[in-house]
């Protein structure tokens, strides 16, 4: 044992960590948005809008998010990849990304609610900010709850 971790063939050193977080060191004091969300934006002025539903997973006891997006409405909708975080006071933060289309969704997680901005940081809308209301329609173990 050297400076408190464990030294294993060939000098790598396992280190434990002594925190009362979780597990893994990950407070588990944030919100687990994984699940099924579906919801509206409009762009500001209402110069667009559109749906918005995403398909989120979020292990236990982690802040990271990832999965999956749908953005449809006014020539701004692309299908792409989500990756995010939670973090603490529960602040969602996700980036769409599909192809050269990108945008950022900015919430505070209100269960079974979030409601923020989604800003096109590229793609057809680049620069609009919009705000976005999405509702969860269904949870990670399958149930599911459609509100329109």
């Amino acid at each position: 044992v050297v400076g408190g971790a464990a030294v294993v063939g060939g000098g790598v050193a396992l280190v434990a960590s002594n925190n009362s977080s979780g597990d893994d060191g990950i407070s588990s004091d944030v919100a687990n948005v994984s699940g099924y969300w579906r919801g509206t934006w409009t762009g500001s002025g209402g110069s667009a809008s559109g749906e918005i539903s995403l398909a989120l997973i979020q292990p236990k006891k982690s802040s990271q998010v990832s999965g999956t997006a749908s953005i449809t409405g006014a020539g701004c909708g692309f299908n792409g990849t989500v990756a995010g975080t939670v973090s603490q006071g529960d602040v969602v933060t996700l980036t769409i990304v599909s192809g050269d289309s990108q945008a950022t969704f900015t919430s505070s997680f209100g269960s079974p609610d979030m409601a923020g901005n989604l800003a096109f940081t590229s793609g057809a809308c680049n620069g609009d900010t919009s705000t976005a209301d999405i509702s969860i329609i269904g949870n990670d173990t399958g149930d599911s709850e459609v509100r329109w």
